[in-house]
């Protein structure tokens, strides 16, 4: 039995590292950037995020659309 779970927990470790480089494949630095910062702080402000990124506030209101459209963050 302890062999199963030893196996899906090694299957599942494995899919989040292919979900993570396929992230990255899919997303540019600054927005993986963004993308941490909100995972970190749900409620981050786009000034916070500023901050936070170093990230200008004009790419930032930039980037935020696009991260929704790629179903990255809700609206």
């Amino acid at each position: 039995m302890g062999i199963g779970l030893e196996t899906k927990s090694a299957t599942d470790a494995t899919n989040h590292a292919t979900d993570a480089t396929n992230l990255s494949a899919l997303l540019s630095e600054d927005e993986q950037s963004v993308l941490n910062a909100i995972r970190s702080n749900p409620k981050i402000t786009q000034k916070q995020l500023q901050e936070a990124t170093g990230i200008t506030l004009r790419t930032i209101k930039r980037l935020l659309p696009r991260l929704q459209e790629k179903e990255k963050v809700e609206g």
